[in-house]
This record gives C-alpha cells, sequence and structure tokens, in this order.
C-alpha cells in the first residue's frame, strides 16, 4: 500500500496572480519528517474499539448485550493485531463492577453484562481497550456513558440542580435538592442527612428539613471546584414508620463560572494579517452556553460581533493591528456579562487558513507570512496526513506575503485530517485539522413486507449492503431490535459507529452530542463540525518526541488470542539461573509442561489456550533438581480506571426520564401478565425482588458500598499495601500478635472501620485468621476485586475479598503430593485471567406449539451480534414479544475493505 505521494501542485501567489512551478522536495527537512511519520505508522498502528449494546438504556436486572468491532489504521478495516478485548462496566463512583476479557475474532467480539440486583440505580460507564491501545492512551479508548433505572417503584424521587451562593466570604456552590413522591407531590418537612464523599472518604457533613416544597439546599462553603471534582453528595431521608431512603449524586460542576475560549486558527494571530478565531464557550457543567458579544480594541472601538451555535461555539475574522489589544465582552443568557482577553498577536510569523468544500472535493490553504526581513528565498514545508498515513507534501517558495493551494481530497478516508506548516529547518509551525465527510459509507436497506404487526407475530426483514461504489460486500453487522417506548433514543446524543470510529476516538475530551454530525449531514452541521476541529484539541502524537532521535517503545504489546506464561528463574540471592527447568502443572487435567531457562535465566511457556477458572502451579529447579531458588513471573500492569470524561452528560433527575415514557402495558397485557405471575410465568428482563433479612453473604453483597478493582497504581504490591495507600481514610489495618511457638509468632491482621472491627472474608467463605493473614500479602494482581459493606441494618460492616488463586493453606510439591508442607518460593500458584464465558441471546419461538408460552416483556425483543453477509441479501427473523408500540431496528457494521455502515429502521406492533 502506498503510504504518501508526493503532491504536484500549482503554487498561486495572491498578491501577483502569478504561477510557479512544483519544487522537488529531494534533499529537503520534509524527506526526515516524512521518514519520522513512516516509522511512526509502521510502529505505532493506531487501534480503536467501538461498543455496539443492544439498547441506549437499562433497568436494573437486565442484560447488557454488545458487539465490540476492533479496528487497525485510518482506513478502519477489523484488526489481526490483537486478540484480547478487555470491557469495563464502571459505577458511577468511579469503581469498575464487572470486567470482562473477551476473544477477539477477525477484529470482533462478543458479551454481556449482567445488571445484578445489588447495583443501585444511577450513571454507569462502558469502557473497552486492547492491551496495545494502552501505549497512546486511556483518551483513546471506547468511553460511554448511560443511565440505569430503578425497575421497581420508587417512594422517594430526588432530583438536584446546582448554583452558585455569593456572601461577604466568597462565593460557594449550592446543591439544591427536591424531593417529591411517585406522583410528583413535594415530600415537605421531612428531615435529612448528608455527606460530601470523595472516593468514599467524608470531605463534609450535615443535617437539613425539606420546605413547604420539598427542597432543601447544600452550602459547600469550603470547597474549590477542583477539591470537589468527582465527589457525591450521599443524601438520607427519614420517611413516616421509621423508612429511611438513601440517594447519591454525583457532584456534575466542570468548572466554577462560565469559561470561554479563543482559538486562532492554525495556532498563531499575527499583527497584519486577517486571521479566523473560533471560541467555544462552555457552562459550569460542561455543556455549550449560548453566547453572544462583540469584540473591541483597547480603547472600545467596536471591530467585530460574535454569536454562537447551539453547542458554545462559533468563529470571526480579525486583523490585529500592532499595539492594539482586543477583549471580547461576552452576554450570557442569564443578563450577566463577562470581558475576555483575546490571545496576543506576534509582529511576526506565519498564519495557516484551511476551508474545506466536500462539494467541490478540495480543501484550500492559504499561508501568511510576517516577517521583519522578508526575502524571496524564504521557504517552509507543508504536510498533510490522516492517522499518520502522509498524503500529500509540498516545499513551498514564500516569495509573497501569501500563498494559496487546493489540495484534492478524493483519496483522503472520512475523518479527521491534519495540516502541519513546517520551517525551512523542519520545525513545526503551524496546526490545523479540518474533518472529511465522503460518500465512502456502505449503503444499507432494510425492508419489510409490512409496517405493522401483531404481538408474538413473526418478523421477516431483509438485509442488504452495498458499498459506496454499489458493489456487493463482504460484511459482518450486529443488529438489535428495541421497544423504544419503554426504550427511547435521541440519536443525536447516541454513540454511533460513524461518530466513534471517525470522531471521538481520535479528539481528547467530552464531544456534546457526537451523533449530530452523522445522523443528517448537511451544510449546516458540517459547518459545525469544522468549529468543532477549531475548538477540540488533536494530538495522536507529539512532534517533538517524533523527530526525536529516541526510538520508540512499546510499553505494552499486541496480546493474541493465545497466552504465554513467561518469567524469570532466579537463586534466593536474586541471581540468575542458567538452564535450569521450569514446569507448568495442573493436577486435575493431568497436565505437565516443562521448558528450560536461557542463559540470563529467562523461560516462556508459548501459545497456551487458556479458559477462565484454570489453576496452574509453576515450579523450578535448578540443572542439579537443586529446589533453593524462585520463580518471578511476568505480569502486564493493570490499568488505571480514568475519571469520567463524559461527565456533562450525566443524568441527575432520573424522575423526568420515567414519568416520560408512556403506560408500559394494556389492560389486556397486564391480565395476561398476572395470569402469568400466578403460574410462576414470566419471560422479562427484570426479575421480581424481595428484601433478605437472613444475615448471611448474600445479605452482605446487597448491602455493598463501595467496589474496589486494582489497576496499574497498585502494581508490585500486596494486597494489604495497596489497600492501606488507596487511602480509604475510615478504614484502618492493625497488625497484633496472636501467640509464638518455635521458630516465629502468630501474627493476623484486623481492620477497622471508625473504630468498629471488620469481618473479613475470602472468596466468600474463608474467615480463618491465619489464612486472612497470608492472603493479605498476596500480589495485587491476583485480585478479582474488594469489596466494602460499611454498615447496614443487617450486617456488620465487611470486607469481602476475591482472589483468581484458589488458597492453598500449606503448599506441596505438585510433583510429589508426599513432600513435608512448607513454604516453597520454587513453587507459585497462578489464576491467569482467561476469556470469560460468553452467553447467547435467548430468542423464543411463537408458533402453534408454543401458544400459551410465557407472558414476554422484554424491551430487546432480539439481539445478533453475528449477521454475516457475503454479496447476497440476508433474512432476519425474530419473534415479536407481548409489548404494543414502537419498535426500532439498528444495525451496525464494518465491511471487509474497513467501509462502515449503520442503518435504523422502525415498525409498530397493533
Amino acid at each position: 500500500m502506498m503510504k504518501y505521494r508526493y503532491l504536484l501542485i500549482i503554487l498561486s501567489v495572491i498578491s501577483l496572480g502569478s504561477m510557479l512551478a512544483f519544487i522537488s522536495l529531494e534533499e529537503s527537512p520534509v524527506e526526515r519528517i516524512i521518514a519520522a511519520l513512516d516509522k511512526w505508522e509502521d510502529t505505532h498502528l493506531q487501534e480503536k474499539v467501538y461498543i455496539h449494546t443492544d439498547r441506549p438504556g437499562y433497568s436494573i436486572g437486565d442484560t447488557i448485550w454488545f458487539k465490540g468491532y476492533v479496528t487497525i489504521g485510518s482506513k478502519h478495516q477489523l484488526s489481526a493485531l490483537s486478540g484480547a478485548l478487555y470491557v469495563e462496566l464502571v459505577t458511577e463512583k468511579d469503581s469498575v463492577a464487572q470486567l470482562l476479557k473477551l476473544p477477539i475474532t477477525a477484529g470482533m467480539a462478543k458479551g454481556n453484562f449482567a445488571l445484578t440486583e445489588s447495583m443501585k440505580e444511577g450513571n454507569y460507564r462502558l469502557r473497552a481497550y486492547t492491551q496495545w491501545m494502552r501505549n497512546a492512551g486511556a483518551d483513546y479508548f471506547y468511553d460511554k456513558l448511560f443511565q440505569v433505572m430503578n425497575a421497581t417503584n420508587d417512594i422517594v424521587f430526588t432530583s438536584i440542580d446546582y448554583s452558585y451562593t455569593t456572601s461577604g466570604n466568597g462565593t460557594y456552590l449550592t446543591a439544591n435538592l427536591n424531593y417529591t413522591d411517585s406522583m410528583g407531590k413535594p415530600l415537605t418537612y421531612l428531615p435529612i442527612k448528608y455527606n460530601l464523599r470523595k472516593s468514599y472518604n467524608t470531605l463534609f457533613k450535615g443535617e437539613g428539613i425539606t420546605d413547604n416544597k420539598g427542597k432543601v439546599s447544600v452550602v459547600l462553603k469550603d470547597f474549590k471546584i477542583d477539591e470537589i471534582s468527582g465527589t457525591h453528595l450521599n443524601t438520607t431521608i427519614e420517611m413516616e414508620e421509621f423508612a429511611v431512603v438513601s440517594k447519591s449524586f454525583p457532584i456534575k460542576i466542570i468548572a466554577g463560572s462560565a469559561d470561554v475560549r479563543f482559538f486562532p486558527e492554525g495556532g498563531e494571530l499575527v499583527n497584519g494579517i486577517r486571521t479566523k478565531i473560533a471560541f467555544k464557550s462552555v457552562g459550569q457543567d460542561g455543556l455549550g452556553l449560548l453566547v453572544k458579544g462583540t469584540i473591541t480594541d483597547q480603547t472600545g472601538n467596536e471591530v467585530g460581533l460574535i454569536e454562537s451555535n447551539r453547542f458554545g461555539m462559533g468563529a470571526f475574522l480579525l486583523t490585529p493591528q500592532n499595539g492594539n489589544q482586543y477583549q471580547a465582552k461576552i452576554n450570557y443568557p442569564d443578563g450577566s456579562t463577562k470581558t475576555v482577553k483575546l490571545p496576543m498577536a506576534r509582529d511576526y510569523g506565519y498564519t495557516l487558513e484551511a476551508s474545506y468544500d466536500k462539494e467541490a472535493d478540495f480543501v484550500a490553504i492559504r499561508v501568511g507570512r510576517q516577517l521583519p526581513y522578508p526575502s524571496p528565498e524564504d521557504e517552509v514545508y507543508l504536510i498533510l496526513q490522516s492517522g499518520g498515513n502522509v498524503k500529500y507534501s509540498a516545499r513551498m517558495p514564500m516569495k509573497n506575503s501569501s500563498v494559496v493551494l487546493n489540495i484534492p481530497t478524493g483519496e483522503l478516508p472520512s475523518g479527521i485530517a491534519q495540516i502541519t506548516l513546517f520551517s525551512a529547518t523542519g520545525e513545526p509551525m503551524n496546526e490545523r485539522i479540518f474533518f472529511v465527510q465522503h460518500n465512502d459509507q456502505m449503503d444499507l436497506k432494510l425492508a419489510s413486507k409490512q409496517g405493522v404487526y401483531k404481538p408474538r407475530e413473526l418478523v421477516e426483514i431483509n438485509l442488504d449492503a452495498q458499498d459506496s461504489k454499489g458493489m456487493d460486500v463482504t460484511a459482518s453487522f450486529s443488529v438489535s431490535v428495541v421497544h423504544e417506548d419503554t426504550v427511547p433514543a435521541d440519536e443525536r446524543k447516541e454513540h454511533t459507529i460513524f461518530s466513534h470510529i471517525l470522531l471521538s476516538s481520535d479528539i481528547k475530551g467530552y464531544i456534546e452530542q457526537p451523533n449530530y454530525y452523522f445522523h443528517a449531514p448537511d451544510k449546516k452541521t458540517r459547518k459545525d463540525l469544522d468549529l468543532l476541529m477549531l475548538t477540540q484539541g488533536y494530538r495522536r502524537f507529539n512532534w517533538k518526541k517524533l523527530l526525536g532521535d529516541k526510538p520508540f517503545s512499546a510499553h505494552y504489546i499486541p496480546e493474541t488470542i493465545v497466552t504465554d506464561v513467561s518469567g524469570r528463574l532466579v537463586d534466593l540471592w536474586g541471581a540468575k539461573v542458567q538452564h535450569g527447568r521450569v514446569y507448568m502443572i495442573n493436577n486435575n487435567l493431568g497436565l505437565v509442561l516443562s521448558e528450560a531457562t536461557d542463559e540470563v535465566g529467562r523461560f516462556k511457556f508459548k501459545n497456551l489456550i487458556i479458559t477462565e477458572g484454570l489453576r496452574f502451579s509453576v515450579m523450578g529447579r535448578k540443572k542439579n533438581n537443586g529446589k533453593r531458588l524462585e520463580v518471578l513471573l511476568d505480569k502486564y500492569a493493570l490499568q488505571r480506571l480514568t475519571v469520567n470524561a463524559n461527565l456533562p452528560d450525566i443524568l441527575t433527575d432520573f424522575r423526568k426520564v420515567k414519568k416520560a415514557m408512556p403506560e408500559q402495558l394494556t389492560k389486556e397485557e397486564e391480565a395476561r401478565v398476572q395470569r402469568s405471575l400466578a403460574q410462576g410465568r414470566l419471560l422479562k428482563e427484570v426479575k421480581i425482588r424481595a428484601v433478605q433479612r437472613t444475615p448471611g453473604i448474600n445479605t452482605i453483597k446487597g448491602q455493598i458500598s463501595q467496589t474496589i478493582i486494582f489497576d496499574e497504581r497498585d502494581s508490585g504490591k500486596t494486597i494489604l499495601k495497596a489497600l492501606r495507600d488507596r487511602a480509604i481514610l475510615d478504614i484502618t489495618f492493625v497488625r497484633r500478635q496472636k501467640g509464638s511457638y518455635a521458630i516465629g509468632t502468630y501474627l493476623a491482621i484486623d481492620a477497622y472501620i471508625k473504630q468498629q472491627k471488620m469481618d473479613i472474608v475470602i472468596n466468600d467463605s474463608i474467615r480463618h485468621e491465619d489464612s486472612i493473614f497470608d492472603v493479605l500479602g498476596w500480589d495485587v494482581e491476583d485480585v478479582i476485586k474488594v469489596d466494602i459493606v460499611r454498615s447496614g441494618d443487617v450486617v456488620k460492616p465487611t470486607m469481602l475479598i476475591y482472589t483468581r488463586s484458589i488458597y492453598v493453606r500449606n503448599p506441596v510439591d505438585p510433583l510429589d503430593p508426599r513432600s513435608p508442607s512448607k513454604w516453597t518460593p520454587e513453587i507459585v500458584n497462578i489464576f491467569p485471567r482467561g476469556f470469560d464465558k460468553v452467553k447467547e441471546f435467548y430468542v423464543p419461538r411463537y408458533d402453534v406449539r408454543y401458544a400459551d408460552s410465557k407472558a414476554d416483556l422484554r424491551k430487546t425483543v432480539y439481539w445478533n451480534p453475528s449477521v454475516s453477509l457475503n454479496g447476497k441479501t440476508k433474512g432476519i427473523s425474530f419473534y415479536n414479544g407481548d409489548r404494543k408500540g414502537n419498535y426500532r431496528i439498528v444495525v451496525e457494521g464494518i465491511n471487509t475493505e474497513g467501509q462502515l455502515g449503520r442503518q435504523v429502521f422502525r415498525y409498530r406492533v397493533e
């Protein structure tokens, strides 16, 4: 594949109107830049992950069905690089509730999460990545926010909004809470207690009482905005008959006040050169804010007007003059105003302007220059690249103050393209990104013989797909069918295969309504998309590092579908053991593998297929069968959980969503449900729940207030040290001596929460003090999760530790079960993380034989992550459930050439 081609262009000098021929690039600094980009592309194969879920929102008790698409390179072809995909279900309090490791086959993976009854209503996230993607950083992972509702009828609804209170001592954030019952009636004059927590450390607490409108305000006087970022306000309200209802709210504040920032196109303002200046206005909640205003110089002379679009973005033209300072007077929707200084203009320098014309299929580039001693011999270099792949490059003589180039964009793939201007010595000076939006996606067609169906009637849909040139394709798709009335979707706000692969995966930070730019593209959306390019940063690589002499070194290598177990064999003084022998043993399978160590004491067991739950022992021996040595296994550093980048999308009033939903069932449907319940037959995603009152493991799990999953910050630590270093302020650990014996002492570890002793349970069963002491000394990478129960009406504070390894109190030689029980560093028990099992979506059949089957209230009536198309129309069939109303079919996929596809189809059930 050609990685770049030289652009044979004509340089148009505006001031003279003359035409100059293309200048050779031989022996120029741009050759070094192109070579560096080629090397970067070869060593930084860029993977992206997109997750297609069966629907946009869920309830407790539902199952999240999803398919992962892993692409590579600027053409978005399905990746064959990585063989394992990690998908995390992250709670509102930024802890990982569940983690799946899934096999990637032909660039795709499928899986599911069960939203268990122990989980709480709130804002959740799905985060997905491969080990190779960790080299680029977590900013480029898939990270999506969605809501999980409480399926049962709440007796208390609470909403929260934020305001600022000003007093003589300063300005404070105020959280305004509103309590109502299920009918919307205010809950008046009820006592509440609240506390502000960060990582479950209490920062602030107090009490209050609701007023005659069910409202109460909490003023956070002593905290700056950055101090309360990532905190949660936890509240309890006392109802009649001593019922207590707890609610928790994330503090959804991004900044202390509305903010406006200005971005000169190309990065620089230069006196005497007219330049486009983009701006973005953001409210305290992180969402774009509609503003208007004027631009004036230091004398108050008005030189321009500004007005933002719906996302707070806009642009204006300005020709700065030497000695002038410019500012913007901003008018906010609430009537307030603010004056913001514009960036200072330089006396000398270069400017870069780009204007993409989709219809004409070219980008017009204008380079401006202002120098103290200009010379006809001055020259600059320009490179246009997409995904690290150089498409065009030019050496440009600057004989006059400005030069314009028209570069065709027909061969550029859809997505972000980057133009960089370099000095004569190869130093980057200006940069501009723009978005190429071709009609290069798949053309998907969904057709049905009818648009209206009956409950439980068979639905037959034909799927036909062609590429952008009208040719049949070989492609893979995922298909979901959802009852849209109970799970409504705003397609502009959705994360789709287009919005993520082409946009979100390449830009750091939050993008408001990402699918707005792809749902119904036109001139208006393209204009708004260019404003996003002008105001949102794109930094896939750093030019300084790229052009430096230090070679790129990947910290994380691509993980294949098979597993290698490797490490070092050393003696008890840490010296390497050459030509030793290492055994990998699973007694249950009758498996014994053997490998010799090399000259530096390293060993590797290659191409192992490991499923979840397999346990191995790795044992080392010296050449003479000596045992006084130690096995040190190689391990991946754990992935750190990043903060929620989608904080502006957090929902703080679930009552509005539930109230907007239509009546769930007709009387006839409700009667069928009642008959099914009486017979114990009900097919639905939400289970009937009952509060457990008997103390035990299940009761404890229902009281969990915090889940800890260790990450890269904890690598190399013991469980005990990692828990201590996490600075969980209300939990302390105390080591105590139980007694003495011939060669040592019995030791134990106790945990206390606010001076109350906690129970510690290992894997839901082990409670023995000696065993707990041993396990707390294990490596954190052997831990699945740690659940914390702080308090409850039924159970005492408890710490539940779940490990991959099975605890063996007295380890023995796996090759000689008759050997004495003792500490043996040459034997390591490992529980490598295998691939998690994936469930299949249940599709009922409603033909004559099943006419009297269970009541079917599922919101997702069909999910298929494995629909393949090979040049022919594909038939998709399924049965409706019992719910009447509107249904929405969403099909997404990728063909073998990397072309993306998405189509939405709707029908009714009456």
